[in-house]
Formats: C-alpha cells, sequence, structure tokens
C-alpha cells in the first residue's frame, strides 16, 4: 500500500487491498469445489505457522496434503494448489491486518 500525506489515499489503498483479497477469495471459491476448500482450509494453521520459512508453505506440507487427498479421494495436486493458494489469501489478509492495526 502506497501512502501519501493525505488520509484519504491511505483509506482508498487499503480499499484497494481488500478488493485484491476478495478477488484472490473469488478466484479461489470458483477454482476449487467445496470440498476441496474445506480440505485445503484445514491446513490453514499449519501454513500459518510455516508462513515465515522460504518457499511455498504447502511444499513442507505435501505428504500430509498428499495423505488427506488419498483419504477424501481428491485430487492431489489440486489440494495442494488449493493450500498454496489459501495460504496467500491467508498471507495478505494478515498483513492487511498488520497495516491497519499500525495506524
Amino acid at each position: 500500500m502506497t501512502f501519501d500525506k493525505s488520509e484519504n489515499s491511505a483509506v482508498a489503498g487499503s480499499a484497494v487491498q481488500d478488493s485484491s483479497i476478495e478477488q484472490l477469495l473469488e478466484a479461489y471459491a470458483a477454482r476449487y469445489t467445496q470440498q476441496i476448500r474445506d480440505l485445503a482450509e484445514t491446513f490453514s494453521a499449519a501454513t500459518t505457522r510455516l508462513g515465515s520459512a522460504q518457499g511455498d508453505p504447502s511444499t513442507a506440507l505435501a505428504d500430509d496434503v498428499r495423505a488427506s487427498a488419498r483419504k477424501h479421494r481428491v485430487d492431489a495436486d489440486l489440494l495442494l494448489a488449493a493450500v498454496a493458494d489459501y495460504a496467500v489469501i491467508e498471507s495478505r489478509s494478515e498483513a492487511l491486518h498488520r497495516s491497519r492495526a499500525g495506524h
């Protein structure tokens, strides 16, 4: 978010970030079935903890995600992609929350 000296531009910047997160959520919902989204979101606490690690947090969970995919009889690669996409959404949401809390 880029700020200038006016408070209005900071608010406008927040609105842009909000809409970006909304667009990510809409794309996520359109790309994945409810079952895949539910399964991916069960890994959210783990991806949040791993978020500061280098690389894609879903990679560190790949074995667990694949095991869950087998158990629920869903495509493992699709579930891995959903976990990665959801981790991005969480990361951006948390960053937005931190930036607002710092005001």
